[in-house]
């Protein structure tokens, strides 16, 4: 949410640049506009929150986190079910059921391998601060 807000004050000064042809207005109009920016953080900084609704939201970040591995274990469970009981599905339906809990390791794999090889170009890419060995 704070970024949001961050990322609208600029296009709003550069509105008010065009619109407002009067230099001192320009300068009020953007001196008020970054106080009431600077307010509005400050308010959000300090603004206190209810510990059960912070729990909630990570307990359901949590439970969404979750839902495509489960789901996918599901979908593929489902597909050993159909298989074993003689329950005829479709070529399309019997690959997208058995493949798809494999399908998720390899995704999230593929994704673990691309993590590690950005964190490794930024420690390579890192430039050392002054008093820092090579």
């Amino acid at each position: 949410m704070l970024q949001a807000i961050l990322g609208i004050v600029p296009n709003v000064l550069k509105l008010a640049d065009k619109m407002i042809l009067d230099k001192d207005k320009k300068a009020e109009f953007a001196f008020k506009t970054l106080e009431m920016q600077n307010q509005l953080i400050e308010k959000l900084v300090t603004m206190e929150t209810i510990p059960w609704v912070d729990a909630t939201v990570k307990l359901f970040g949590a439970v969404v986190m979750l839902g495509r591995p489960i789901g996918s274990f599901l979908l593929t469970a489902f597909g050993v079910y159909a298989q074993y009981k003689g329950i005829e599905l479709s070529d399309a339906a019997t690959t997208v059921t058995l493949g798809a809990f494999p399908a998720w390791m390899g995704a999230r794999e593929v994704h673990k391998t691309r993590v590690a090889r950005i964190k490794e170009k930024e420690v390579e890419q890192k430039i050392p601060f002054l008093g820092e060995d090579y």
